[in-house]
Parts: structure tokens; C-alpha cells; sequence
């Protein structure tokens, strides 16, 4: 499959928006679908920061577009940025008239599913937690109804209705598929690693649809449990039904969306409790510095203290010294003085007596 998009073409479709702009608000429906072009968008889950979109052709609010319901982040633009803007209320009639660009957001999608399913298993590996598989079913059952997906008309598709027997593989694991199917009716079972994992009766389910728009082998085997009625659209004439069959491809995008909306709310909320755990420890390592540093100033200015202590002890020793010193020149000054005295006295009464002391 072509897996290049000419944006080129949808100039006329380009909007700027300035720093700090808010293209998506959480929980209010997008006004548009965007395609990023230029520039560098942050994602906000509940005021917190987790995420940063900057690649060409990333796709904002498709999923809640898609659905028509809230959006689970707010998008804001960290920098100057040029997107292509498509309203809400026509980007269905828009896909249907741009059918590379309606299988290019199928493809988005099916590359976020997987994406978001190996991060999960990722985290189900390394620490198993049942809250996350408790979770990931609540929002399971939270997700509204959507009726978009139910639209496409099976019946128009009657040229392409194949039969098949019960007990018939489908899709074999860890094999291309050789065609798109999509269940018309019977009963479908989902075999994982040989364990069946879900069972599908719905008609309008889609087979292969991720392993084809990725061009990857499938990751589950396919097995009909009743007589099935499916339509069958062979690898080779895919690309070519798809572009002229852009509802398929809107349908299985919608499909895609359905499956991605509660793993990727879950996956949001992790993000935030991840910022919010890693913003504790970072304020943890700061109050432990903060203290290491105080217990550090503590210290040193114990140790200035105890130095001035004892410089101060010295000085008041070398003062007494000083001053016992000076007391001992002072008393020798004085005997001096009164042994000159008495010199006086003793040459004043030699000389009355007639005495010379020379003799």
C-alpha cells in the first residue's frame, strides 16, 4: 500500500496558530481534525504535561472526532505551528472526497492500536498489576455508543460475500493475510498464541485490517465456531477497493478509534500519574538536598563557631600574657625607680657627711 500523503494539495486547508494557542480543550468536542505540518504541540492531561507532538503528519483529535466524543487532552502549541484544520462536521464528507488522506488516518490509527497495545503488554510483563487490566475495562464500558461505524451498508458489498464453513481458518498467526474480511454473519473465534481470546458475531467486524494497513503479519488466528458469511477483498485489489471505497476506510478507521479510545485514556492517565510520581521524587531529592545542604551549612557553621571559640580563647590568653608581661615591666620599672631613688637619697647623705663615693 502507498503509505505517502500529498498534504501539499490541502494548502488552501493550512491554519497558523500562535505560541501558547489552544487547539483541543480536555472534555470539550474538537472543533476540527488537524494534521500537524510545522512546529512543536504539547499534550495536557488533567493541567499536566505528558506528551509532545512534533512529527509531520501526526493527526490531533482524530479519535475524538472520529467518535464525536469529548476530547480526553488538551492540545496547546508550544511554538508557532501550521496545521491543516478540517471542521468536526466535515471531515466524514471530507474523507469520502480524499480517500488517500481517509486511508492514511486508517493507518494512523492501526499503527497507535498496536502501538499502545505493546506498551501495555510492556507493562503487564514487567510488573503485573491487575488495577491496570481493571481499569482498561471500566473505560471499556465509560466509552459511549457510537453509531458512525454502523453505517457502512454490508449489502452494497454483496458482489464480494464468500461463504465459509465452520471450522475454516481466516487468518493464520504470525502469516500475511491474503485478504481484508469483514464478518457479514456467523461466529468468529480469536486464537492467541493457541488460547481464544475473544469471540465475534457482530457483522461489520474487520478482519486483517491492522496487519494489512501496517503490512505486517497477523497477530491472532482467525477460526469460523458457526457457518460465516464474510466479504472477502484480496490483498493485491485492497489499495485500490480502499480508494474507491473511502466509506471502508473511514469505517474501519472509526472501528480502530473504538478499539484505541479506552487503552489510550488509560495510557493518559498513567502518563500523568508518572509526571506526578516523577515530579514527587524530584521534590523529594530537592527537600533531601535542601536538607543535606542545611545539615551541611549546620556543620559549618558549628565548625566556624568552635574556630572562633578557640581563636577567641587564644586571643584572651595572649591578652593575660600581655597584660602579665606589662604588669612584670610595670613592677620592674618601679623597683628601678626606687632603687634610683635611694641612689639620690644614699649620694645626698655621702655628700653631707663629706663622703666622696668615688673612693
Amino acid at each position: 500500500m502507498n503509505n505517502r500523503t500529498d498534504w501539499g494539495k490541502l494548502q488552501n486547508l493550512q491554519k497558523t496558530f500562535k505560541r501558547g494557542s489552544e487547539l483541543i480543550t480536555q472534555g470539550v468536542k474538537p472543533k476540527a481534525l488537524y494534521v500537524l505540518m510545522s512546529g512543536r504541540l504539547i499534550v495536557y492531561r488533567d493541567g499536566v504535561a505528558v506528551s509532545q507532538i512534533k512529527r509531520r503528519g501526526e493527526y490531533i483529535g482524530e479519535i475524538a472526532v472520529l467518535l464525536k466524543t469529548n476530547a480526553s487532552a488538551t492540545v496547546k502549541a508550544e511554538s508557532e505551528v501550521v496545521v491543516i484544520e478540517i471542521e468536526s462536521s466535515k471531515t466524514i464528507p471530507f474523507l469520502n472526497h480524499t480517500p488517500d488522506i481517509a486511508i492514511a488516518l486508517a493507518r494512523k490509527m492501526a499503527d497507535r492500536l498496536v502501538e499502545l497495545n505493546s506498551n501495555f503488554s510492556q507493562l503487564i510483563d514487567k510488573d503485573y498489576r491487575p488495577d491496570f487490566i481493571k481499569s482498561l475495562q471500566n473505560k471499556y464500558k465509560e466509552q459511549p455508543a457510537n453509531t458512525l461505524s454502523n453505517d457502512l451498508n454490508l449489502e452494497k458489498l454483496r458482489p464480494f460475500f464468500v461463504e465459509f464453513a465452520e471450522g475454516m481458518d481466516i487468518l493464520t498467526q504470525g502469516q500475511y493475510p491474503s485478504a481484508l474480511y469483514i464478518l457479514v454473519s456467523g461466529k468468529l473465534e480469536i486464537v492467541k498464541n493457541g488460547k481464544v481470546i475473544a469471540v465475534e458475531d457482530k457483522p461489520g467486524y474487520y478482519l486483517g485490517d491492522v496487519a494489512i494497513l501496517r503490512e505486517t503479519f497477523s497477530n491472532a488466528t482467525v477460526v469460523t465456531r458457526t457457518p460465516s458469511t464474510l466479504i472477502e477483498i484480496k490483498i493485491e485489489k485492497v489499495d485500490y477497493f480502499l480508494k474507491h471505497s473511502p466509506e471502508v476506510a473511514i469505517s474501519i478507521a472509526v472501528k480502530l478509534a473504538e478499539r484505541t479510545i479506552a487503552i489510550n485514556e488509560l495510557f493518559l492517565d498513567l502518563q500523568v500519574d508518572a509526571v506526578k510520581d516523577l515530579k514527587k521524587k524530584e521534590e523529594q531529592i530537592q527537600k533531601e538536598e535542601q536538607q543535606t545542604q542545611k545539615a551541611n551549612d549546620d556543620a559549618y557553621k558549628a565548625e566556624i563557631r568552635k574556630e572562633l571559640e578557640e581563636r577567641k580563647k587564644i586571643r584572651a590568653e595572649k591578652e593575660r600574657l600581655e597584660a602579665e608581661q606589662f604588669s612584670k615591666i610595670k613592677k620592674q620599672d618601679e623597683i628601678t625607680k626606687e632603687i634610683n631613688e635611694l641612689k639620690k637619697v644614699e649620694h645626698e647623705i655621702y655628700t653631707l657627711l663629706g663622703i666622696d663615693m668615688t673612693e
